[in-house]
């Protein structure tokens, strides 16, 4: 529920706990570990601890794959990233990374259902970065979170082509997904890093 934390900003924080099964039963251990330092004592508040409904099932399919929106309806952004014209087909793409120098990563994810028949999600992306994966790179994973096993639709790729190359990773039928589509920049000043994605569908 709450992995070894150690914080002193004095704010609440929640833990987004886990899934739990109808009718099993769980023991749920909340703790505090102190070294017994002197004049150094260690505490943890706990409170509102409770049992929530699930929420809904993620929807079947992916949302917006194309982004011909010309928004990124149905991702989740973070950091640098738009809806941009020139895709692989259609009017428009997802641009991760800006025109200017970023630093660190810029994604967009969206979480979907597989549904029945699906065997795989591709996704075609594109980029132009000068240096090697060290310093710039795109990457494409996908979690499942309905089991354990995590396959990765793009591995790190540093690329200056500027051709459009597609990823695939095998999905299961009716399990739960969280695709993210991620984008590294160094923050190098007059190099900036970004990386297109378009066309992400199951087939």
């Amino acid at each position: 529920v709450l992995p070894k934390t150690c914080s002193n900003t004095g704010a609440w924080a929640q833990s987004a706990g886990t899934t739990l099964v109808a009718s099993h039963a769980y023991t749920l251990t909340l703790t505090s570990h102190d070294d017994n330092y002197s004049s150094d004592p260690t505490y943890t508040l706990f409170d509102d601890v409770a049992i929530s409904a699930a929420p809904p099932p993620p929807p079947s399919g992916i949302t917006n794959g194309g982004f011909e929106t010309g928004s990124l309806s149905g991702w989740t952004a973070s950091g640098a990233a738009a809806a941009v014209t020139g895709g692989h087909s259609g009017t428009y793409t997802a641009r991760v990374g800006g025109t200017a120098p970023t630093s660190g990563d810029s994604s967009v994810a969206q979480t979907f259902s597989a549904g029945a028949g699906s065997t795989r999600p591709p996704c075609w992306y594109r980029d132009g970065r000068p240096y090697t994966a060290r310093h710039a790179r795109a990457t494409a994973t996908l979690r499942d979170t309905t089991a354990s096993p995590s396959p990765t639709v793009l591995a790190e790729t540093c690329t200056t082509t500027g051709a459009w190359t597609q990823g695939t990773a095998a999905v299961t039928a009716g399990h739960s997904y969280t695709l993210t589509h991620t984008s590294h920049d160094d923050n190098y000043a007059g190099d900036p890093t970004y990386t297109l994605y378009d066309d992400v569908a199951l087939s």
